[in-house]
């Protein structure tokens, strides 16, 4: 009877501190952050653009309803179960009741991303982003399920160029991270947000390069 009020406290203990987002021992390959902060991504693009972009999730879990917006991905809680990772991009406080935080949707941040260089194209062409998939998951190690497309619409909404790129289960290096320890979660969070929004920024380098950059940069 002893031994199980005692392991029943330890377990009360355990969840306390996943809670409060600290551990009291090294925890590997950054498994415990829930949240990365996609606000990190600044792809080198080679033209120029500031309107008529429209980026679209058509994750099928976001359109079921079964995920937020935000979501990104999967870590583990302190038990091994898996735990939804989201964006954390944009945070912001909102000040209820019950006080909440607000970021930003993972197709907002990838609309800022592309946006971000400046710049400008003719008033009469669009380019579209389409979100398939984007989902990183940790088991061994960091690994990144992709499916992403672009078109460019002319005046006449004909398409003059389309880009498809996808990848499943490619690996994203994380060794710099190493152990996490409560001191320097937030540090190590911020690393892996780098990480993962430089994923983020390679893959739209190479949708968005190309044909599409052609296209684009004949009609600035």
């Amino acid at each position: 009877m002893v031994n199980r009020l005692l392991l029943f406290r330890l377990f009360i203990i355990l969840a306390l501190l996943h809670l409060e987002g600290c551990a009291t021992t090294a925890l590997p390959d950054a498994g415990l952050i829930k949240r990365y902060d996609y606000g990190y991504t600044t792809p080198k693009l080679t033209f120029a653009l500031h309107s008529h972009l429209i980026v679209v999730d058509l994750r099928p879990e976001i359109i079921s309803g079964h995920k937020a917006p935000g979501y990104v991905g999967e870590a583990f809680n302190v038990f091994g179960a898996p735990i939804d990772v989201t964006n954390a991009d944009g945070c912001q406080a909102m000040h209820t009741t019950h006080t909440t935080e607000r970021c930003l949707p993972f197709h907002e941040s990838v609309y800022n991303a592309i946006l971000r260089p400046g710049g400008g194209i003719s008033d009469s062409y669009r380019l579209f982003v389409i979100i398939n998939q984007w989902k990183t998951g940790i088991r061994n190690g960091l690994a990144l399920n992709y499916d992403l497309a672009a078109i460019v619409e002319d005046k006449d909404r004909n398409v003059v160029a389309k880009t498809h790129i996808m990848g499943s289960d490619e690996s994203i290096d994380t060794s710099g991270i190493g152990a996490i320890h409560f001191r320097n979660h937030n540090q190590a969070a911020e690393e892996m947000s780098k990480i993962v929004s430089g994923a983020l920024a390679r893959k739209l380098e190479i949708l968005l390069g190309g044909d599409i950059a052609q296209a684009l940069r004949n009609h600035e």
